[in-house]
């Protein structure tokens, strides 16, 4: 049996308008048109949300992001966000391998090498 993965936000996956849910896409830097009136957030490796964090519809957010607060976070959250809706940061690289480390740990798993160089190489540090 698979793990089940039970995550605390609070997410829309329905536009309001009825219209197609655009969202941010990586490759074209920009917002395309899902073809869908539902879609809920893409929540990229080793993000984390708070509870009761609040997800607007289409939302894309990187890897190696923590956000929480009571803001709404809409349309993208880059790689390495760290905050509120309103006051995000970027995280610290060496930050988040340690915290990686010791997820990746709990599960019986090691941060291997190319992962960490992968996720410099995103972090452009």
């Amino acid at each position: 049996m698979g793990k089940i993965w039970v995550l605390t936000q609070n997410n829309s996956d329905l536009k309001n308008t009825y219209k197609n849910v655009q969202y941010y896409n990586y490759q074209t830097l920009g917002k395309i048109d899902s073809g869908s009136k539902f879609m809920g957030s893409v929540i990229g490796d080793h993000s984390k949300t708070g509870i009761n964090t609040s997800l607007n519809t289409g939302l894309v957010i990187g890897c190696a992001c923590n956000i929480y607060g009571s803001g709404l976070f809409t349309g993208f959250i880059p790689d390495y966000s760290w905050g509120e809706a309103q006051a995000l940061t970027k995280y610290r690289f060496q930050d988040f391998c340690d915290t990686a480390a010791i997820v990746k740990n709990r599960r019986n798993l090691e941060l291997s090498s190319s992962e960490r160089r992968l996720y410099q190489t995103i972090s452009g540090d």
